[in-house]
């Protein structure tokens, strides 16, 4: 994937075809140890043709496919390389699984994140630690995908219109919800080489419609010089933004930070900010500005030393024209990956910020964390749409909290290339119940049940069940392997969910031992965290939430309503089709033994009279994930992995209420 910080952009210059193909690969070497990688691609495009054979070239062709975005010719020459000799290019394993994870194939990527630590064990290295990690944020991104199912209705993501170019459009910024900066990166070839260009492009909104952006202080610019990420204070009288020098040919940066007076629609004043902000041979980008409890606050990112990975987010506190030394905002938040784009909004009093670690679905994901300074929550996935597997970044909420804007480099269409960033947004959904309350002058949002302090009225009571119940979908709940009643062709069953789910939490043990046997120490003790992952966050987790959906569908019944639930079941391939479509079934019908025997038969009397309606659909092994093991004499993977496992499912899809 691309680095946030280059932006690159791929250019395409002619090459004569009466020059040879040593003359190609010397300038492709030349420009790829200079890291010009777009110059490089265009001319090992020119020497793949003849040295398909050479694994060097393949290599480095592979790489700088990667960082143009070429990311399935990428996969293409990654495979070569791994299928050849993965001794020899150790590497080229973790980058097939990055770009497995950034298209949205966890599954296959947490595959070969494990291969590359395992051969790579004794290898120290930011990719190690990044693998170790992997293995179980690929489970995590699974999770998110499948939960993400509660939001595909409720956040449109729209592209901004008239704002996005065929180039990087980044960093959006709103002043009054009707003037609207951004920040536009291009790539400009001089002779043989690639430089990059930017602008700050300043919109206004005329009839809810954004007009065309026009460059904005122009004269900020300056020959080698990058200038963006444009933000303000809450006055609007200062804006800061970046500087940073280019060098031909290495895309090479250190940036700085700036601030300026903003008068009459011009940039005044101009002043870099001092080391305690941009210190000496790090550097300091995308600064945000906040007031929080009456006090100013300036977040930014730096690459500095004393952080917790590569790029961090650190917080300057201002008084006056004087900024603090700075603080790094702690492990909480920062990673030993990148962490960018800090955004406090202050009137929710939540801090977003983007990051490659955390639960991530792949890329560069935004976040959101509540707390202060001394102690911050976990940071909180925003999840499909808002997020991809590819790069989301520069979140913003304007003031009133109707819009959310932000930057993503998301494929919206079929295509060979993952390039450019684009402007999109989103009209917010406020939380009805929240109310903001300080309490010892921490940051913190408390929800608070309106209704509560409401008229006892009952459709209120309701509405409010309802949107419970909706929330927790989709409940999915997992069974032990060729439960239950193994080894028979009927499609009904005896035992109850509830008992299934009790048998199966007790081989938690037998799991891990299974799936970690055979395997070297430190691959083993990483196994077993698997299972202990899949055991606590899937199945325990499944089962608790229908639990708790069980008690809101109670009061619902009660009050005379018609609920029909959707039901769906799923097989792991380890049987035939026909098989497996009647053991999805007896997966289905627990459930309903669930229903009827809950509380003494609770539910047994809506269900006859047809107020509680179970709709099943038994999709056997119809939907399961390609490559899941049909192996029987390989129950490691076919029956004790948590990928196998994770097919071995009934799913409550959907509820509609009458």
């Amino acid at each position: 994937m691309k680095k946030i910080i280059f932006f690159y952009l791929l250019i395409f210059f002619k090459i004569s075809s009466g020059q040879n193909i040593q003359f190609f690969l010397e300038k492709a070497d030349k420009n790829y140890k200079e890291k010009n990688y777009y110059n490089a691609f265009v001319f090992y495009e020119k020497v793949i043709i003849k040295k398909e054979y050479d694994l060097k070239i393949i290599y480095k062709y592979a790489e700088v496919c990667r960082m143009c975005g070429f990311l399935e010719k990428a996969k293409k020459n990654y495979e070569k390389l791994i299928n050849t000799n993965i001794n020899l290019f150790p590497d080229a394993v973790f980058w097939m699984a990055e770009i497995q994870k950034n298209e949205g194939f966890y599954w296959e990527a947490q595959k070969n994140y494990k291969i590359f630590y395992e051969k790579n064990i004794n290898r120290k290295s930011d990719k190690l630690i990044k693998a170790e990690h992997e293995i179980i944020a690929c489970y995590d991104a699974i999770i998110l995908k499948n939960e993400s199912r509660r939001n595909k209705d409720k956040v449109k993501i729209e592209v901004l219109e008239n704002i996005n170019s065929p180039y990087s459009d980044l960093s959006p910024r709103i002043i009054n919800n009707n003037v609207l900066f951004i920040t536009s990166v291009h790539a400009k070839k001089i002779g043989d080489s690639t430089i990059m260009e930017s602008n700050i492009l300043k919109s206004e909104k005329n009839n809810k419609i954004w007009k065309t952006p026009e460059v904005f202080a122009n004269y900020l610019k300056e020959e080698n010089f990058l200038i963006g990420n444009i933000s303000f204070t809450n006055d609007k009288k200062t804006f800061f933004f970046n500087k940073c020098p280019v060098l031909r040919n290495k895309q090479f940066f250190k940036c700085e930070i700036y601030k300026a007076s903003y008068e009459n629609d011009s940039l005044i004043n101009i002043k870099k900010l001092p080391n305690t902000i941009n210190e000496k041979k790090s550097n300091n980008i995308q600064a945000s500005f906040s007031e929080i409890n009456g006090e100013k606050y300036l977040f930014f990112v730096s690459d500095r030393k004393g952080g917790f990975g590569k790029y961090d987010i650190w917080v300057s506190k201002i008084v006056g024209d004087n900024f603090s030394n700075s603080e790094n905002l702690g492990e909480i938040i920062n990673s030993p990956e990148d962490e960018l784009t800090p955004f406090f909004h202050q009137k929710s009093k939540v801090l977003y910020f983007s990051s490659r670690w955390h639960k991530n679905l792949g890329g560069l994901d935004i976040f959101k964390t509540k707390g202060n300074f001394n102690s911050w929550n976990e940071p909180e996935n925003l999840n499909f749409p808002i997020n991809s597997s590819n790069d989301d970044l520069y979140f913003f909420l304007d003031e009133k909290e109707e819009f959310a804007y932000f930057s993503s480099n998301r494929v919206e269409k079929i295509s060979d290339q993952v390039c450019c960033n684009d402007i999109y947004f989103y009209e917010n959904i406020k939380k009805e119940n929240d109310i903001l309350e300080k309490k010892n002058n921490d940051i913190i949002i408390s929800n608070v049940d309106n209704d509560e302090n409401k008229e006892n009225n009952n459709e209120k009571k309701i509405k409010k069940k309802i949107k419970k119940l909706k929330k927790l979908l989709p409940i999915t709940l997992f069974f032990d392997n060729d439960r239950p009643n193994p080894n028979t062709k009927k499609i009904k069953t005896n035992f109850n969910y509830k008992t299934t789910y009790i048998e199966y939490i007790k081989l938690q043990n037998i799991f891990r031992k299974k799936y970690s046997e055979n395997s070297i120490a430190q691959i083993k003790e990483i196994e077993k965290k698997e299972i202990n992952y899949f055991f606590e966050e899937n199945i325990k987790k499944g089962y608790k939430n229908l639990l708790i959906f069980t008690k809101s569908l109670q009061f619902l019944l009660e009050k005379n309503k018609i609920v029909q639930l959707e039901l769906k079941a799923y097989a792991s391939p380890l049987n035939n089709r026909k098989y497996n479509k009647k053991l999805s079934k007896r997966r289905i019908h627990s459930l309903i033994n669930f229903f009827n025997e809950y509380e003494n038969g609770y539910f047994k009397k809506y269900l006859e009279e047809k107020t509680l309606i179970l709709k099943e659909i038994a999709m056997g092994e119809d939907f399961s994930k390609k490559n899941i093991s049909d192996n029987r004499e390989d129950k490691k993977h076919s029956v004790f992995s948590p990928e196998a496992s994770f097919e071995r499912r009934i799913e409550i899809i959907s509820i509609s209420i009458e």
